[in-house]
C-alpha cells in the first residue's frame, strides 16, 4: 500500500441562535456567495425551517437552529470555504453566534499493517493492557491543548483508524474558538487550565469570528498539517 492522503477536508463551524431557512441554495446564489456554475450544480437533500442540507459540487452545507457549517473535500477549495463562511457571517451580522470552529481532517493510508498498528502503538501502548485483554487495540486518542493564540477556546486533535478507508489512519484538528479575547494562555501543566463549557451567543462575536477566519484561517491549516506528519511518523520515532 502507497502512504498518503486518500481523503481530506475542512469545516467551518458556526453554533449560535442560526435560521437554517436562510441557508439556501438561491441565497447564497443571489447575495453572491457562489457563483452559477456552482448553483447549477446543486444536490439538495433536505430545505426546512430547521434544516438544511445540500452540496454545490465542490462546498456542502448544512444549517440547524444551533449551528451552521460549510464544508470541503476538494483540497484546492479550503480557501473557498473560509471566503462562504466569513461572507455569509457579514450578511447575517446581526445573528448570535457563541462559537467558531475550523475543523481540518484528514484519511492517510500507511505503508503496511505494521505501520499502521506501530502508530497506534505509540499514542495507546498495549503493555499496560497485557493480561487483562486479548489483543487489544486503539480506537480513539484525543489530546487538547492551550491555543496559541490570545483567543478563548483550545486546539484539539483526536487520532482514530479511519472508518471509511481500510488501513488508513484518521487525524482532525479541532480549531475552537469562543470568540472572547484573553490577556494569556497558560504556560504551563501546574496553571490552572479553565476550559469552558459553553459560551452565550451574541451577535457582536460575528466581527471576532470574521477576524479569526481572515487572519488565523491559513496558520490552522498549517498546523493541522503539521499535526499530521506527527501523527504519521509517529511509528518511526
Amino acid at each position: 500500500m502507497v502512504e498518503g492522503v486518500a481523503l481530506e477536508g475542512v469545516n467551518v463551524v458556526v453554533r449560535g441562535a442560526i435560521n437554517p431557512a436562510i441557508l439556501t441554495p438561491q441565497w447564497l446564489l443571489a447575495q453572491g456567495i457562489v457563483g452559477q456554475a456552482d448553483f447549477d450544480l446543486q444536490e439538495v437533500e433536505v430545505i426546512s425551517r430547521e434544516f438544511v442540507s445540500f452540496n454545490l459540487g465542490w462546498l456542502n452545507c448544512t444549517g440547524t437552529l444551533d449551528s451552521m457549517q460549510f464544508g470541503t473535500t476538494d483540497p484546492d477549495e479550503l480557501m473557498r470555504v473560509r471566503d462562504v463562511a466569513v461572507r455569509t457571517l457579514e450578511l447575517l451580522n446581526h445573528t448570535p453566534i457563541a462559537t467558531l470552529g475550523v475543523n481540518r481532517y484528514f484519511h492517510s493510508t500507511t505503508e503496511s499493517v505494521a505501520k499502521f498498528h506501530a502508530i497506534g502503538d505509540t499514542f495507546a501502548p498495549k503493555r499496560l493492557w497485557e493480561g487483562v485483554l486479548a489483543l487489544p487495540g486503539m480506537r480513539d486518542v484525543s489530546i487538547q491543548a492551550v491555543r496559541p493564540d490570545l483567543y478563548s477556546g483550545y486546539v484539539q486533535v483526536a487520532v482514530q483508524p479511519s472508518a471509511q478507508i481500510a488501513g488508513a489512519v484518521f487525524v482532525i484538528q479541532n480549531d475552537h474558538y469562543e470568540l472572547t479575547r484573553v490577556e494569556s494562555q497558560p504556560t504551563s501543566r501546574t496553571d490552572n487550565w479553565t476550559f469552558s463549557s459553553g459560551s452565550d451567543a451574541t451577535s457582536d462575536k460575528n466581527l471576532v469570528a470574521i477576524e479569526i477566519l481572515r487572519d488565523r484561517f491559513e496558520d490552522s491549516l498549517v498546523r493541522a498539517e503539521d499535526v499530521r506528519q506527527l501523527v504519521m511518523s509517529a511509528g518511526e520515532l
